[in-house]
């Protein structure tokens, strides 16, 4: 008997962040690496200034997005606050602006290099 599939289980690493952290800063995406810590967002990130907590997409962000806004734009955390995993996506040509969960998210095209990102709740 030959099982074609295996997986490890392993304890995941947890990062605190700001309003303001953005994938581009927290985890890159560079070879051979390709995923974050899990993250925790804290409450009020809705009020954080939009100027320096930026929302770029709808669904699938830019690594210039603010993670946590991002993931209360996306319905994935409350303004609570809470725990938020991330995944890199390609990236996309253009990014698309939307209202959603409080907040309006900004429109992109044709971005130079840069990585894209969807976020998903912990349960």
């Amino acid at each position: 008997y030959q099982s074609a599939n295996s997986f490890t289980v392993s304890k995941v690493t947890v990062q605190a962040v700001t309003c303001e952290t953005t994938v581009e800063q927290l985890c890159p995406f560079h070879k051979p690496a390709s995923h974050c810590p899990r993250i925790y967002c804290p409450r009020n990130c809705m009020q954080a200034n939009p100027h320096y907590a930026r929302v770029i997409g709808t669904r699938v962000y830019s690594d210039l997005s603010s993670i946590c806004r991002a993931a209360v734009h996306a319905g994935v955390v409350r303004n609570h606050g809470g725990y938020v995993d991330v995944m890199p996506v390609d990236k996309r040509k253009t990014y698309i602006a939307s209202f959603q969960n409080g907040i309006l998210s900004e429109s992109l095209q044709n971005p130079p290099g840069g990585k894209a990102f969807r976020v998903f709740a912990v349960v």
